[in-house]
């Protein structure tokens, strides 16, 4: 990375409105929950999950070039995708060691310096185990140390980037910290360093292109939960790979690729609605549409009828001015008709298609 590219993550998370927003969301609310007594406690018990399933979503859409989305309603589960949990587990080993370690009132050199290696380990190795986490869902491979390894080795070294700007921030909250500033400020702050965390690791893999060129090993004992997360792997990196054809101006091989993968699928279906999902998260609307035109001509054949109308919709209120395939036009029009989706008639109406 250059200077400029180093500044430009630096300032990554207070220049993108969306990741903004959610830290100042999340800052508010945990700021409120350590002034809210007992009803704080069980905010907290709601709040932390959901804040580190986000900084998962933060990485995961960094290394896979993609605009972090709001934070959802979904996030705030107690009992979906327990695996974005796991991070809390070395998070709190983390404050405990330094607590129990650290917490004394010894100066001793030797002492602060044993205190200070779960930090410096964690900075480490936490980026490769987060990155695997995210690309694999499963927190077994999250801590297979070859995994690790051979992530970290695959993205220097631009990986130490990620240690060395945290350190940075860390000597920067200090001085503020010495300074005076207001605990509350400081806690913004820290916020600030926590997503920074999560958004430079997913710009240094997706960077080096770790969702496409390393090699996780299986786990010995892993269940259809790892098999999925492997499936999801497969598909993220197609999809990476396509978007970097579609980037350089070729649509028509990007698209192939994406449809070349759903054709080696057991279940096509399944793989045609992640692909328009996750086509839908890019900036550019050229690629998913030009994509939705043929999901929708084989929802339409294959009469999964609400489906095709959801698929519709959405391409419709990404732009107005999208219109089916020419021979898929009457089936369309026949289909909204027969659903009294009078909304949708009338927007392609005005783009030209009638009955």
């Amino acid at each position: 990375m250059t200077l400029t590219d180093i500044l430009r993550e630096l300032a990554y998370p207070l220049t993108q409105p969306v990741i903004l927003i959610a830290l100042l969301f999340f800052w508010l609310l945990m700021a409120l929950a350590n002034y809210a007594g007992l009803l704080g406690l069980f905010l907290l018990i709601v709040l932390l999950p959901a804040y580190f399933r986000y900084l998962l979503d933060i990485l995961e859409a960094r290394a896979h070039a993609r605009q972090p989305e709001p934070p959802s309603i979904e996030i705030f589960s107690l009992v979906d995708s327990l695996w974005t949990l796991f991070p809390l587990l070395p998070v709190a080993a983390l404050i405990w060691s330094r607590h129990y370690l650290g917490g004394g009132e010894s100066t001793d050199a030797m002492t602060q310096l044993i205190a200070a290696l779960p930090l410096l380990a964690f900075l480490l190795l936490m980026p490769a185990s987060l990155t695997i986490l995210t690309l694999t869902r499963s927190p077994l491979a999250s801590l297979n140390p070859v995994s690790i390894l051979a992530v970290i080795r695959r993205s220097m070294p631009g990986y130490l980037l990620i240690p060395l700007l945290i350190f940075a921030v860390s000597a920067g909250l200090h001085g503020l910290r010495l300074a005076g500033v207001p605990p509350l400020l400081l806690d913004l702050a820290g916020s600030y360093q926590m997503v920074l965390f999560c958004s430079l690791t997913g710009a240094v893999m997706f960077r080096n292109a770790i969702h496409l060129e390393v090699d996780i090993p299986s786990s010995p004992t892993a269940d259809a939960a790892a098999v999925i997360g492997r499936q999801l792997l497969e598909r993220q990196a197609v999809a990476s790979h396509a978007y970097g054809f579609i980037s350089r101006g070729n649509r028509e091989g990007g698209l192939k690729h994406v449809q070349d993968r759903i054709g080696e699928e057991a279940d096509v279906d399944g793989a045609y609605e992640w692909f328009f999902n996750e086509l839908m998260r890019w900036e550019s609307s050229d690629a998913v549409l030009y994509f939705a035109q043929t999901y929708l001509s084989r929802l339409l054949r294959m009469d999964q009828d609400p489906v095709a109308i959801k698929v519709l919709s959405r391409c419709l209120h990404r732009n107005p001015r999208f219109v089916p395939l020419q021979q898929d036009r009457d089936l369309t029009l026949n289909l909204l008709k027969k659903y009294r989706r009078e909304d949708l008639l009338a927007s392609l109406a005005n783009n030209g298609m009638t009955s």
